[in-house]
């Protein structure tokens, strides 16, 4: 019910053993908010703020106070005891709810009869007025009917609302006649007594004056289209002086950004009976799709709430909503300390048409003039709603017709959307998600592209769908890719023909989205983070779709890949399994290796493969050394750099360890030494003063560079070998 329908409908079955002749009175306690009009076994036996004349969809005409739904409020309805019967019984209540997307409503009835036990019977009594809506200082007849079940004569008093508790006018007679010299609602209520202590009361409401309701001229707009709609205000009633009337303003439109700011109140001078302005919307850059702006007139004692009470117009947007699917590519594995690279990509699409979406459509059965699936065509004429269009399915949005003959139904509805782009060029592809029951054919910008269960050929308004739909394909989109090739800078438009199967079909369905993918997506800024993981993912770009990434334990890692777009964020995840560094024995089954003994050189390229997996080089090819080097210090020549690679640590780059005297990793201990001689070969830094130069520098291979800073002494030469030894 909220924000679809005013009314609810209650209906309370209930059994009555006794015979109603026997009732003495009949009483309905009601908490209501905000109104309601009581029915029993369909004859109307109550109502309180109701319109004078409720159709299916009424509201309440104000706003009732929660307050006043604390307690039961009661009514004299001794007027049902007649259309009570022994046996089964209804009572309906028609419940009124003041606006549709009220916060609160409120129905809880209670019928409490009154059985005659000997002696004097109450009387009951009916009040009936000539009209429920008078113009101030017109007559308005009020009659009340009353009977007593023991044939005493009875009495009548009146209260009109005015302050005193009986007035003198009508005084002692079933009728009176009333007018009002000024605006607003009043209760009426007839008290009738049979002078032996038996009384009985009923009560109506009567509105003098103004009933006002409100309209918009042109319900839809769109930016960069048509920009404006005449909003009128009327009122039915008296015209003889100026009525002002407050309006509301609600919907997810913004004042000031979406549309210019509207007038607090309107005022409808004297002598006339409606007024209006202008609403004009602002044409934005931001994507804000299908934006609400709702008006109602504010009631305030002074006039009652026509219908409409409340006015919708929908801004289309001509910028398109943008879909962006990150991609963090498949799951992967690692080793630590060695750089991978990372597979994240990004594709975008402009949603130029949504499921759901506004479409103007021709429903009478004919043909369209020619030229209807072109832009320069004319669709002023035509009706206007949102989608899901069609009959039959009790779950469309706008029912559309089928004729006067359900059994020579339309075989052919039209529909119409326009939509807009900057550069044809951006887009690879479209894509059309079609809805429809039975067929359909595809305009775009005048040209056919897609048809869907329609027979080949020049299609008419009466040529027929090739079958019926039915199943969950009637609730299915079906995608069908169509050529960007007819698209347009600026305005373009998509043109639907839907045909039936047969002019008998029970139903008719059709709602379709469109979309455009980007060939290069701009605009969309994206971040790579560590989800979980026992260690640091450690990424060269964390900006960039394909930045690399290193770990410095082994375990299972999970990466987010998240996009960012026009405020908008999506997300993706991959899953990385980082692996412990190798074992020279687990190396070794890597390569094809002729030969796999630590101190082999299969590929003769002068080094071992135990140097090699020292080294993190490449024992199948020769040119894959890597070789310790030994330079002279560019800022002291006297001093020299050895420089090695070596298997990166888990706790590398901190220049902890021994660097050059048997630092281990891995089961691998490397020693740098050194000898003036070729003999006696020791340990370098117990000969020579020896320390790190800088810290050691990541290769992304699981290697790292070491340089020692050496200064040789007076001896006239040195030589230094890297001694590698294997656990």
């Amino acid at each position: 019910m909220r924000n679809s329908n005013e009314s609810c409908y209650i209906r309370i079955p209930f059994n009555f053993s006794s015979d109603p002749a026997a009732l003495a009175s009949l009483k309905l306690k009601m908490r209501y908010d905000d109104g309601f009009v009581a029915y029993l076994n369909g004859v109307k036996i109550a109502e309180a703020n109701a319109p004078a004349s409720p159709v299916w969809n009424s509201g309440a005409p104000s706003n009732s106070s929660d307050s006043a739904a604390v307690v039961y409020q009661e009514f004299a309805v001794n007027n049902g005891i007649s259309e009570l019967v022994n046996g089964n019984n209804i009572l309906a209540i028609h419940g009124l709810n003041y606006g549709s997307g009220s916060s609160d409503f409120l129905i809880q009835p209670e019928l409490v009869a009154t059985i005659s036990t000997g002696g004097n019977t109450a009387p009951s009594v009916a009040l009936t007025a000539s009209t429920l809506f008078v113009e101030v200082g017109q007559d308005v007849t009020l009659t009340a009917s009353g009977s007593d079940p023991n044939g005493d004569t009875l009495a009548y008093a009146w209260d009109f609302d005015i302050g005193d508790a009986f007035a003198p006018e009508g005084l002692n007679q079933p009728v009176a006649v009333r007018r009002r010299n000024s605006a607003g609602m009043y209760n009426v209520t007839i008290t009738c007594s049979d002078r032996k202590g038996g009384i009985a009361t009923s009560t109506i409401t009567v509105a003098s004056d103004n009933s006002v309701s409100i309209s918009a001229l042109t319900p839809f707009l769109r930016e960069g289209g048509t920009a404006t709609s005449t909003i009128q205000i009327s009122r039915l009633g008296s015209t003889s002086g100026a009525l002002i009337v407050p309006l509301a303003l609600s919907g997810n439109a913004t004042s000031g950004s979406d549309f210019q700011p509207v007038p607090a109140s309107v005022t409808i001078p004297a002598g006339a009976t409606s007024t209006d302005f202008t609403l004009t919307i602002l044409n934005d850059s931001d994507r804000e799709g299908l934006e609400i702006i709702s008006l109602s007139p504010v009631y305030g004692g002074s006039f009652t709430l026509g219908d409409p009470a409340i006015v919708s117009v929908t801004i289309i947007d001509d910028e398109n909503l943008q879909d962006q699917i990150p991609n963090a590519g498949t799951d992967t594995t690692a080793t630590v300390g060695a750089s991978i690279q990372l597979a994240g990509s990004i594709s975008a699409a402009d949603r130029f048409i949504t499921a759901g979406d506004y479409w103007k459509y021709q429903d009478t059965g004919a043909e369209p003039p020619s030229g209807w699936t072109g832009l320069p065509f004319t669709d002023g004429t035509w009706q206007e709603g949102f989608a899901k269009f069609g009959y039959g399915d009790n779950n469309e949005t706008t029912t559309t017709s089928f004729g006067t003959n359900s059994s020579a139904k339309h075989l052919s509805t039209y529909f119409r959307r326009r939509f807009f782009l900057n550069d044809p060029a951006d887009y690879s592809t479209l894509t059309a998600s079609l809805l429809v029951d039975d067929g359909a054919v595809i305009y775009l910008n005048g040209q056919e592209v897609q048809r869907f269960n329609m027979p080949a050929g020049t299609v008419t308004f009466s040529t027929r769908a090739s079958s019926s739909i039915g199943g969950v394909d009637e609730t299915t989109f079906f995608d069908y890719v169509i050529d960007p090739g007819q698209l347009v800078a600026g305005e373009n438009l998509i043109a639907v023909e839907v045909h039936q199967s047969s002019p008998s079909s029970s139903d008719l369905g059709f709602d379709l989205s469109l979309k455009g993918d980007l060939s290069n997506p701009s605009n969309v800024s994206s971040q790579w983070t560590k989800i979980s993981g026992p260690g640091t993912a450690t990424f060269s770009n964390s900006s960039s779709p394909t930045s690399s990434v290193s770990f410095d334990q082994p375990g299972t890692y999970v990466l987010k890949f998240e996009t960012t777009a026009h405020g908008i964020v999506e997300s993706d995840e991959v899953e990385v399994t980082v692996q412990g560094p190798p074992t020279y024995a687990q190396w070794v089954t890597g390569f094809t290796l002729t030969d796999t003994n630590p101190l082999a050189d299969p590929d003769f390229g002068g080094l071992i493969n135990l140097i090699e997996f020292a080294l993190g080089s490449n024992p199948d090819l020769e040119t894959s050394r890597n070789p310790p080097t030994l330079l002279p210090h560019p800022a002291n020549p006297d001093d020299l750099l050895y420089s090695y690679r070596r298997r990166r640590a888990l706790n590398s780059g901190d220049a902890t360890g021994t660097t050059g005297d048997g630092y281990q990793v891995y089961g691998v201990s490397y020693t740098l030494e050194a000898s003036s001689t070729l003999g006696g070969w020791q340990q370098a830094s117990g000969q020579i003063p020896m320390q790190q130069e800088g810290l050691p520098v990541d290769n992304g291979d699981g290697t790292e560079t070491v340089t020692l800073r050496l200064t040789p002494t007076t001896d006239p030469s040195w030589f230094f070998r890297l001694k590698v030894t294997l656990d």
